[in-house]
C-alpha cells in the first residue's frame, strides 16, 4: 500500500494544489471541474515536498531526440516513466530471497520504493503526554524491474551525476534535494548564467528579477511512449524547472540542448502550461535563435512552462512504423512490412504522397499499398537490389507533408537491436511483437502476419513440478523434482553432492540434516559473468528452494525461479542486456558498480510455519510461470543418446557441472549468450560484449532405481503341500522418486511356490521406471514339514489410543488392527464391535481376532469410552457491540452466529430476546442471544444497545464488507461516526475522490475502482512555520492492501493522524489538533521533518491474507483510532435543506462533506478544537511563539446506501392553530407539512 507505506501522498501537498488551482485553473468556473483538475496534478505535487512554500510550482521540460527514431525509445520511455518517483542510479528490482543463488529469498519487491520519511535529528517526546507512533508496514512486491532510487523524502538524498559543486564562477551552488533534482542554495541574481547539474547544455540566464527574488530548481524527468509520439518529440529526456516567484516578475533566456540527430534541422519549440498538459503544447511566440550548433535559445521568457521541441507541424494522427524487413530472399521480392500502431486506419494509397526511402536515397512510392486498417499490416514489395543488404541498413517512411514517421537502422548495435548478424538469406529482422522496440533476426518470415518470437528445442518456460518429498527424508517438504518442455526432469540436489551449489547442512539443525542442505538448495542453475569497463557484470538464472528465514525450517518450504542481471557501468547511456531467456534495455545515468542491479523472483514464497504447499498460498507449481525455461544445459548433454561422459559421474547424470565453464544449448529464442550492448561497455570505442560460457549446475532425476518395500514377513514358513499363491503372498509396494507409485508395474516371480518339497523357495519382486532404472527385492518362503506344528498364535497390534474417548452423539472412527504371524506373517484381523453406539454415556468395546493357517487364534479388545459433550455452543454477535441509537430512531438487528461442535451450524436455532427497542426515550437496552445444544451446554451472549439524545464521539459502527464483483469489494461499504453520520467508501471516478486512479490491467482495480489506496474520509491542514518545510496535519480513515497494488484478499483499513512539523531551533512543542494533543520534545534541527508522527490504528492485511479473515483484527479495529467524530465544513448539515448547496452534486445528487480541494472552517470536533495549534521556541518567527490555522481541506461522502437520519418534517402554516368552538379542522383547513429526506 503505497501510502501506508511510504507517506500519505494525497494530504502532503494540499497548499501547493490550492496554488496551482489559483494560479493554473483560475478560468474554470465550474466546481465539479476543479477536483478532477486536481487530481491531475497531483502526482506532480506529492513529490515535491521541498518546494512546499512555493508560490507556484509548474513545470519547465525540455525533450530532444531525432523524430524519425521516434519509436525506437517506447519501450524504454514506458519504462522509466512508469517509474515517476524513482531516482538516479539504477537498482535491484527486487531483493527477494538472495544476492545471488547462495542467498535466500523473499518475495520479489522494489527495495528503492520510497520509504516513509524519517527525520535526520533526533526527537524525543517528553513523557507526558507522549505521542505513539504505529510502525508502518514494510513494502510489498512489485513485478517489473525498478531502474532508478527514490530519495529519502524528509532528509536530503546524495548527490548524482555529475556532481554539482561550487566553483570560482559566479555559478551557484546547487542543492540536491530529490531525485534528479537539483535547487539553488541561495535566490537567483541578475547576470548569472545558471547551468543544469543534469546537463550542462541547459541554461537559465535571468534578464529581470523581483525584489526580493526566489530560488531556481531543475528536475530532469521522463516523457511517455504516447506523449513522444503525438507531439513528434525529439527526445525522452525532460526537465522541469520551478521557481518560487510569481509569473511576470522576471524575465530569462533558456537554452536546450539539441542532440546530433536534430543538428542542422528545422525544429520547432511548443509549451504547456503544466507536465500533465504537454499532449496539448501549443508553439511558443517568444523570440528562437540557433545559439550554437548543438543548442537552441528562447528569449524573454516571463513564465515557467513546459517547453518541447519538435519537429515542424508534425503529423500527430499517423502511427505507421516499420515492423519487418527481409533484404535477401531465397524466392521472389525483399520487402518491407508496415505496421499501424494507432487505433484508426491510415490511408498509404494515391494521393496521399507517401514515400519510403532507402540508405542511398532512392525514394519509392507507397500509394499500391492502400489503407492499413489499425493495428493492421501492408507489405511493401521492393525492386530487385533495392536494399543493400549491408549493415547499417536505414530506411525511412515520411507523409504526405514530407515528415518523417518512422526510421530504422539495422545494425548490431543499434538501440533495440539484439541481433549478432546481418539477416542471411531468407531471414527477417523484425520487431519482437509488432509495434515494440525489440528488434530479432526470424529464421521464419512473417510477412503480413503478427511476429512471433521464435523458439527452439521445445516452448519456453517449465511444464511440471514433481510430487512433494515425503517427511522424514531428503527434500522433504520441497519437490522432488522441475520438469521443462523437453522432458528433461531436475531433482533438488543435496550439499554433498560436489557438482551442485546448494547451501551445506546447517550444524545443530536435525531437519537441515535430514533434507541434505541449508537456507537453500537448487534444482538447476546456469551463470554467466564477463568483464566490463567499470568492472563486472554477472548473470545469475537459477530454479532454487529457501525458506521464510535464513535458516532450514520444516513447514516454511519456498521455491522460485530467479533471473538476476547486475553490471557495473562506466558511463550513463542506454544499455541493453541480451540472455538466454530473454532481452532488457536499461538507461543508466548514474555509472557505477552494479548501476544495473535487476533481481527477479517468480515462485511462492513462505511465511514463518507457513509453506508454499498450503491451502491460501501460492503452491509450488506458481515456479512454472517464472522466466526460466528449457533448461540450459552444456551443448554436449543429451538426455535420450549418449552424452559427454564427463556428466556421467558416480552413477548419476548432470547437466553441467559447478566447476568448468561451457557452451550451452537450451535458449529458447536460440540466444544461448550473455551480450551487453552500450557506450564503450567493454573499453573505448568497445560497445558490445558477449560470452557463450557458462558455469551450470542440474542432476537428472530417476537416476535411481525404485524402492520396493515387502509387506509382511521374510522370511515366512509355509507347510509342506499348503497353499503359497499370489492369494498367500503379502506383496510389495515400490516407488519411486520421478515416477511416483510403481506398485501396479511390479512383475513377480517364483509365484505360486511349489510347496511339494521342503525347503527353501524365493520369489522374487521387480519394476523398472520410465529412465530405465530397475529394482529387486526377494522374499524367502521356507516350505516345512506338516509334523513341524505351528502352536503360536498370531500377534495383534492396536492402532490409535486404547482406550479411546469420544464425545457422545458424535461418530466413532476406528483406527483399526494389525496381525502378524511367525509362520504365515501378516494375516487378517477381523473385527467386532462396530459401528459403536455413541448417543449413551458410556463404554463400548471392540473386538479384533487373527487366526494363522495353523488354526491358532487371538483376539485383542479396544475400550471406547463414550463421554458426555461438555463443550459449549459458540455465539458470534454480527455487526457492532455496542450499537448507538438516537431518541426516536429505527433500531434493527443484525442477530448472531452459532456453532456447536457436535450439533454442528446452530444460527437458526438461536433464542433472540429483547430485540424490539423502545427509541422513544434515552437509555441502554440489552439483546440476547442463547442457544443450548443436545447435551445441555447453553451459551448466552448479550448485545448492549444505546438509545441517546447524543453518542459519544468517535467513529461508532462499520458497514457490511461489499460483495465481489462491485466497487469497494471486499472493504466495508461505510463507517458511521458518533454523531450518526455515514461516509462510504470513494472511488477514484469521483470528481471529489482522492482514492488512487485505477490501475491500468488490473481488472480487480477496475472492478473496485480505485487502486492502490481509497478514502472514506480525509481532511488535511497546512502552515508556515519558522522551518523551510512548515506544517502539514493529515487527518484520515483510509483503504489500502498488503502491498503496493489492489489485490483481492489483501484488503487493510486504519485511521491516520500524522503530524509532520519543521521547526527552527531546539525546544518543546505542543500540538492541539481537533482529535487531541501532543507535546514533543527536538533536541537538534536538521533538514527535514524535526516531528514526525504517524499513528495508523486499524487492521493491516498480510500477503493473500485480509483484515476480514479469521485471526485478523477486522475492520472494525478502526473504530479504537483517534478519528471520530468526522470533521466537515462549518456550512455542511445532514439535512439537505439546510446544507451548503456547494456540497451537493448537481448532476449525480451526491453530498459532502467537504470538496476536497477548498480549505475551509470545520465542525466537528469533540473537544472543540477544530484548529491546528502548534506552540514552541519562535515557531512563527522570531518572537512568535504559537502559530494557528482553521482552515482544512476535508474529503467525504455521504452514504446513499444507508440513511442515518429519519426524514425531516416541516410544518406548513402556524403551529399552534386557533380554532373556533364547534369549527371544523380537517385534512381541508390544515395547511400541511413538507417532508425531506437525506
Amino acid at each position: 500500500m503505497a501510502d501506508f507505506l511510504n507517506g500519505n501522498k494525497i494530504f502532503n501537498t494540499f497548499k501547493e494544489q490550492v496554488s496551482i488551482y489559483l494560479n493554473s485553473y483560475s478560468k474554470l468556473t465550474s466546481l465539479w471541474l476543479l477536483p478532477y483538475k486536481l487530481k491531475v496534478i497531483y502526482t506532480l505535487l506529492e513529490k515535491n515536498m521541498f518546494k512546499f512554500f512555493a508560490k507556484k510550482s509548474i513545470t519547465l521540460i525540455s525533450i530532444f531526440s531525432l523524430f524519425i527514431n521516434i519509436i525506437s525509445p517506447l519501450a524504454l520511455a514506458g519504462q522509466i516513466y512508469a517509474q515517476e518517483a524513482s531516482p538516479a542510479p539504477v537498482v535491484e528490482e527486487a531483493p527477494a530471497p538472495s544476492a545471488n543463488p547462495g542467498e535466500s529469498p523473499v518475495p520479489t519487491t522494489n527495495e528503492n520504493t520510497p520509504a516513509e520519511a524519517s527525520p535526520a535529528p533526533e526527537v524525543s517526546p517528553t513523557p507526558e503526554p507522549s505521542p505513539v507512533v504505529s510502525p508502518e508496514p514494510s513494502p510489498s512486491q512489485v513485478s517489473e524491474p525498478v531502474l532508478e532510487e527514490t530519495a529519502n523524502e524528509s532528509s536530503p538524498a546524495a548527490v548524482v551525476d555529475p556532481t554539482p559543486q561550487e566553483q570560482t564562477s559566479a555559478t551557484p551552488v546547487w542543492q540536491n534535494i530529490a531525485d534528479k533534482e537539483f535547487t539553488t542554495s541561495e535566490n537567483v541574481t541578475l547576470g548569472n548564467e545558471y547551468t543544469a547539474p543534469q546537463n550542462d547544455k541547459v541554461k537559465v540566464q535571468f534578464t529581470k528579477l523581483p525584489d526580493p527574488s526566489g530560488k531556481l530548481t531543475i528536475k530532469e524527468v521522463k516523457l511517455t511512449p504516447e506523449e513522444m509520439t503525438s507531439l513528434g518529440a525529439f527526445s525522452d529526456t525532460a526537465y522541469d524547472i520551478t521557481s518560487t516567484m510569481s509569473d511576470s516578475t522576471f524575465e530569462y533566456d533558456l537554452t536546450l540542448p539539441l542532440p546530433q540527430e536534430a543538428q542542422n534541422k528545422e525544429v520547432e519549440v511548443k509549451a504547456a502550461e503544466t507536465e500533465e498538459q504537454i499532449s496539448q503544447a501549443t508553439e511558443v511566440t517568444e523570440q528562437k535563435e540557433k545559439k550554437t550548433q548543438d543548442t537552441i535559445t528562447i528569449k524573454g521568457l516571463n513564465h515557467f512552462t513546459v517547453f518541447v521541441i519538435t519537429t515542424p507541424s508534425p503529423d500527430t494522427t499517423q502511427r505507421v512504423l516499420i515492423n519487418e524487413i527481409l533484404p535477401n530472399p531465397t524466392a521472389g521480392a525483399e520487402w518491407v512490412e508496415f505496421f499501424n500502431n494507432g487505433t484508426t486506419s491510415v490511408n498509404l494509397g494515391a494521393g496521399t504522397g507517401w514515400t519510403i526511402t532507402n540508405s542511398v536515397g532512392s525514394i519509392q512510392s507507397l500509394s499500391a499499398l492502400g489503407t492499413i486498417p489499425a493495428a493492421g499490416r501492408v507489405v511493401f514489395d521492393a525492386p530487385a537490389g533495392w536494399l543493400s543488404n549491408t549493415a547499417p541498413e536505414t530506411i525511412t517512411i515520411s507523409n504526405e507533408l514530407g515528415t518523417v514517421v518512422d526510421t530504422v537502422t539495422v545494425s548490431l548495435i543499434a538501440p533495440g537491436f539484439a541481433i549478432d548478424h546481418y539477416p542471411l538469406a531468407g531471414e527477417s529482422v523484425g520487431r519482437r511483437t509488432d509495434g515494440v522496440n525489440e528488434w530479432l533476426i526470424f529464421t521464419t518470415p512473417s510477412k503480413g502476419t503478427a511476429n512471433v518470437v521464435p523458439v527452439v528445442g521445445g516452448a519456453g518456460r517449465l511444464a511440471e513440478v514433481g510430487p512433494v518429498a515425503p517427511a522424514g527424508g531428503l527434500r522433504a517438504g520441497s519437490p522432488n523434482w522441475y520438469r521443462d518442455n523437453n522432458n528433461l526432469t531436475l531433482e533438488l540436489m543435496e550439499a554433498a553432492d560436489a557438482n551442485g551449489i546448494s547451501a551445506p547442512v546447517e550444524a545443530g539443525n536435525p531437519f537441515s540434516a535430514q533434507i541434505g542442505f541449508g537456507a537453500e538448495g537448487f534444482w538447476w542453475s546456469a551463470e554467466a559473468d564477463l568483464t566490463t569497463s567499470a568492472g563486472s557484470a554477472l548473470l545469475v538464472q537459477a530454479i532454487e528452494a529457501a525458506f521464510a528465514g535464513e535458516s532450514a525450517v520444516d513447514g516454511e518450504q519456498s521455491s522460485f525461479a530467479r533471473i538476476r542481471i547486475r553490471v557495473d557501468v562506466g558511463e550513463p547511456g542506454t544499455y541493453i542486456v541480451t540472455y538466454p531467456y530473454g532481452q532488457k534495455t536499461y538507461t543508466v545515468t548514474t555509472p557505477g558498480v552494479r548501476a544495473i542491479n535487476d533481481t527477479v523472483d517468480i515462485g511462492c514464497f513462505a511465511q514463518p510455519g507457513v509453506s508454499c504447499d498450503q491451502v491460501g498460498q501460492p503452491n509450488f507449481s506458481t515456479l512454472l510461470n517464472g522466466g526460466i525455461g528449457p533448461f540450459l544445459t552444456w551443448d554436449t548433454f543429451n538426455s535420450t543418446g549418449p552424452s559427454d561422459p564427463a556428466l556421467n559421474i558416480g552413477g548419476r547424470r548432470y547437466v553441467g557441472t559447478v566447476a568448468t565453464p561451457h557452451t550451452v544449448k537450451g535458449s529458447p529464442t536460440g540466444n544461448n549468450f550473455f551480450r551487453i550492448q552500450g557506450p564503450n561497455i567493454g573499453g573505448p570505442g568497445i560497445n558490445v560484449i558477449q560470452t557463450n560460457l557458462f558455469t551450470v549446475t542440474g542432476r537428472l532425476a530417476g537416476a535411481g532405481a525404485p524402492v520396493i518395500t515387502l509387506h509382511g514377513a521374510n522370511p515366512v514358513n509355509v507347510l509342506q503341500n499348503a497353499p503359497y499363491t499370489a492369494t498367500e503372498d503379502a506383496g510389495a509396494t515400490a516407488l519411486d522418486d520421478v515416477d511416483g507409485n510403481l506398485t501396479a508395474n511390479i512383475q513377480i516371480t517364483g509365484l505360486p511356490v511349489n510347496t511339494a518339497t521342503i525347503g527353501a523357495k524365493t520369489v522374487t519382486y521387480t519394476v523398472t521406471d520410465s529412465a530405465g532404472n530397475t529394482a529387486t527385492a526377494t522374499r524367502t518362503v521356507n516350505v516345512v514339514e506338516t509334523s513341524a506344528v505351528d502352536g503360536v498364535a498370531p500377534v495383534i497390534t492396536i492402532a490409535g489410543n486404547n482406550p479411546a474417548t469420544v464425545v457422545a452423539g458424535t461418530a466413532y472412527i476406528d483406527a483399526g488392527a494389525t496381525a502378524l504371524d511367525n509362520v504365515d506373517g501378516a494375516v487378517a484381523v477381523s473385527t467386532t464391535g462396530l459401528p459403536v453406539n455413541t448417543s449413551v454415556v458410556g463404554s463400548a468395546t471392540v473386538t479384533y481376532t487373527a487366526t494363522d493357517a495353523a488354526g491358532n487364534t487371538a483376539s485383542l479388545d479396544r475400550i471406547v469410552n463414550i463421554v458426555a459433550d461438555n463443550v459449549a455452543p459458540t455465539i458470534t454477535i454480527t455487526g457492532s457491540n455496542p450499537v448507538f441509537v438516537f431518541i426516536g430512531g429505527t433500531y434493527t438487528d443484525a442477530g448472531a452466529t452459532c456453532t456447536d461442535n457436535v450439533d454442528g451450524d446452530c444460527t437458526a436455532l438461536i433464542i433472540t430476546s429483547g430485540a424490539v427497542i423502545d427509541t422513544s426515550a434515552a437509555g441502554s437496552h440489552t439483546v440476547n442471544y442463547a442457544y443450548t445444544d443436545a447435551a445441555g451446554n447453553n451459551t448466552s451472549v448479550n448485545r448492549t444497545v444505546n438509545v441517546a439524545a447524543t453518542l459519544p464521539a468517535g467513529l461508532v459502527e462499520v458497514g457490511p464488507v461489499a460483495p465481489a464483483g462491485g466497487l469497494g469489494a471486499g472493504f466495508p461499504e461505510w463507517y458511521k461516526d458518533s454523531n450518526a453520520l455515514i461516509l462510504d467508501l470513494m472511488e477514484a471516478a469521483d470528481p471529489h475522490s482522492i482514492s488512487a486512479p485505477v490501475e491500468a490491467g488490473n481488472a480487480f482495480s477496475e472492478t473496485l475502482g480505485f487502486g492502490a489506496e481509497g478514502f472514506w474520509w480525509a481532511t488535511d491542514a497546512d502552515m508556515a512555520t519558522s522551518g523551510p518545510n512548515g506544517a502539514i496535519l493529515v487527518q484520515a480513515v483510509e483503504a489500502a492492501f498488503a502491498g503496493e497494488s489492489a489485490v483481492d484478499g489483501e484488503q487493510s483499513a486504519f485511521a491516520r493522524v500524522r503530524i509532520r512539523i519543521d521547526v527552527g531551533e531546539p525546544g518543546t512543542y505542543t500540538v492541539t489538533y481537533p482529535f487531541g494533543t501532543k507535546t514533543y520534545d527536538v533536541l537538534t534541527v536538521g533538514p527535514g521533518f524535526e516531528i514526525n508522527d504517524t499513528s495508523d490504528i486499524g487492521c493491516f492485511a498480510q500477503p493473500g491474507i485480509s483484515c476480514d479473515q479469521a485471526g485478523q483484527p477486522n475492520f472494525s479495529t478502526v473504530l479504537s483510532g483517534e478519528i471520530g467524530p468526522f470533521l466537515t465544513w462549518d456550512t455542511f448539515d445532514p439535512n439537505p435543506v439546510l446544507s451548503d448547496p456547494l456540497l451537493t452534486h448537481s448532476v449525480t445528487n451526491r453530498r459532502y462533506v467537504g470538496d476536497g480541494i477548498t480549505p475551509h472552517i470545520v465542525k466537528g470536533s469533540p473537544t472543540g478544537n477544530n484548529f491546528f495549534r502548534i506552540e514552541g521556541p519562535n515557531i512563527g518567527g522570531a518572537g512568535v511563539n504559537s502559530v494557528q490555522t482553521n482552515l482544512f481541506t476535508v474529503v467525504g461522502r455521504l452514504d446513499n446506501a444507508v440513511n442515518p437520519n429519519a426524514p425531516v418534517i416541516t410544518v406548513v402554516g402556524a403551529n399552534p392553530v386557533t380554532v373556533l368552538l364547534n369549527d371544523p379542522y380537517t385534512a381541508v383547513q390544515d395547511a400541511g407539512a413538507t417532508a425531506t429526506d437525506v
